[in-house]
Protein backbone atom coordinates (compact mmCIF):
# COMPACT_ATOMS: atom_id res chain seq x y z
CA UNK A 1 0.00 0.00 0.00
CA UNK A 2 2.80 2.42 0.90
CA UNK A 3 4.55 1.77 -2.40
CA UNK A 4 1.40 2.83 -4.24
CA UNK A 5 1.02 5.96 -2.07
CA UNK A 6 4.64 6.81 -2.66
CA UNK A 7 4.34 6.34 -6.42
CA UNK A 8 1.26 8.60 -6.50
CA UNK A 9 2.96 11.25 -4.37
CA UNK A 10 5.95 11.26 -6.72
CA UNK A 11 3.80 11.89 -9.79
CA UNK A 12 3.85 15.35 -11.33
CA UNK A 13 0.04 15.57 -11.31
CA UNK A 14 -0.21 15.09 -7.54
CA UNK A 15 2.76 17.39 -6.95
CA UNK A 16 1.08 20.18 -8.91
CA UNK A 17 -2.18 19.65 -7.05
CA UNK A 18 -0.34 19.60 -3.71
CA UNK A 19 1.48 22.83 -4.53
CA UNK A 20 -1.81 24.50 -5.47
CA UNK A 21 -3.44 23.27 -2.27
CA UNK A 22 -0.65 24.83 -0.25
CA UNK A 23 -1.06 28.13 -2.12
CA UNK A 24 -4.87 28.30 -2.11
CA UNK A 25 -7.21 27.42 0.71
CA UNK A 26 -10.10 26.65 -1.67
CA UNK A 27 -8.60 23.46 -3.12
CA UNK A 28 -8.83 20.26 -1.09
CA UNK A 29 -7.01 16.99 -1.67
CA UNK A 30 -9.55 14.95 0.28
CA UNK A 31 -13.28 15.19 0.98
CA UNK A 32 -12.54 15.63 4.68
CA UNK A 33 -10.39 18.49 5.88
CA UNK A 34 -9.69 17.19 9.40
CA UNK A 35 -9.47 13.87 11.23
CA UNK A 36 -7.29 12.34 8.54
CA UNK A 37 -6.89 8.58 8.39
CA UNK A 38 -3.48 6.93 8.69
CA UNK A 39 -3.38 6.45 4.91
CA UNK A 40 -4.18 10.10 4.29
CA UNK A 41 -1.46 11.19 6.71
CA UNK A 42 1.04 8.87 5.04
CA UNK A 43 0.11 10.22 1.62
CA UNK A 44 0.50 13.81 2.81
CA UNK A 45 3.87 12.91 4.29
CA UNK A 46 5.01 11.43 0.98
CA UNK A 47 3.70 14.48 -0.89
CA UNK A 48 5.74 16.82 1.31
CA UNK A 49 8.81 14.61 1.06
CA UNK A 50 8.70 14.54 -2.75
CA UNK A 51 7.86 18.24 -2.84
CA UNK A 52 11.16 18.93 -1.04
CA UNK A 53 13.08 16.63 -3.38
CA UNK A 54 11.57 18.27 -6.48
CA UNK A 55 12.47 21.66 -4.99
CA UNK A 56 16.07 20.49 -4.61
CA UNK A 57 16.08 19.36 -8.24
CA UNK A 58 14.70 22.73 -9.35
CA UNK A 59 17.43 24.57 -7.44
CA UNK A 60 20.15 22.55 -9.15
CA UNK A 61 21.00 19.87 -6.59
CA UNK A 62 23.54 17.69 -8.36
CA UNK A 63 22.93 14.53 -6.31
CA UNK A 64 19.28 14.24 -7.39
CA UNK A 65 17.65 14.44 -10.81
CA UNK A 66 14.45 13.45 -12.63
CA UNK A 67 15.70 9.93 -13.34
CA UNK A 68 16.90 9.21 -9.81
CA UNK A 69 13.66 10.41 -8.21
CA UNK A 70 11.87 7.43 -9.74
CA UNK A 71 13.89 5.00 -7.59
CA UNK A 72 12.59 5.00 -3.99
CA UNK A 73 15.86 3.59 -2.65
CA UNK A 74 17.88 6.43 -4.17
CA UNK A 75 15.41 8.99 -2.82
CA UNK A 76 15.67 7.48 0.66
CA UNK A 77 19.47 7.50 0.48
CA UNK A 78 19.43 11.13 -0.67
CA UNK A 79 17.14 12.16 2.19
CA UNK A 80 19.31 10.36 4.76
CA UNK A 81 22.37 12.11 3.30
CA UNK A 82 20.66 15.52 3.52
CA UNK A 83 19.59 14.86 7.11
CA UNK A 84 23.12 13.86 8.15
CA UNK A 85 24.59 16.84 6.31
CA UNK A 86 22.21 19.19 8.13
CA UNK A 87 23.00 17.55 11.48
CA UNK A 88 26.75 17.94 10.90
CA UNK A 89 26.27 21.57 9.86
CA UNK A 90 24.21 22.30 12.98
CA UNK A 91 26.77 20.51 15.17
CA UNK A 92 29.58 22.55 13.63
CA UNK A 93 27.72 25.82 14.25
CA UNK A 94 27.01 24.95 17.87
CA UNK A 95 30.60 23.85 18.50
CA UNK A 96 31.86 27.25 17.38
CA UNK A 97 29.84 28.89 20.12
CA UNK A 98 29.59 26.40 22.99
CA UNK A 99 27.86 28.69 25.45
CA UNK A 100 25.16 29.85 23.11
CA UNK A 101 25.79 33.38 24.34
CA UNK A 102 26.93 35.89 21.75
CA UNK A 103 30.40 37.18 22.41
CA UNK A 104 31.38 40.80 22.28
CA UNK A 105 34.93 41.94 21.73
CA UNK A 106 35.72 45.27 23.32
CA UNK A 107 38.77 47.17 22.23
CA UNK A 108 40.18 50.21 23.81
CA UNK A 109 40.69 53.20 21.68
CA UNK A 110 44.22 54.40 21.36
CA UNK A 111 44.81 57.91 22.53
Amino acid sequence: MFNLLRKLACSIEWQILYARCKDCNGIKLFDNDKDFSALQLSFLSFLEMYNNVYLDIATGEELMDDKRIQDPMLVDAYLVYKKEEKKNKDKKETSQNNTGIPTLICRRRRQ
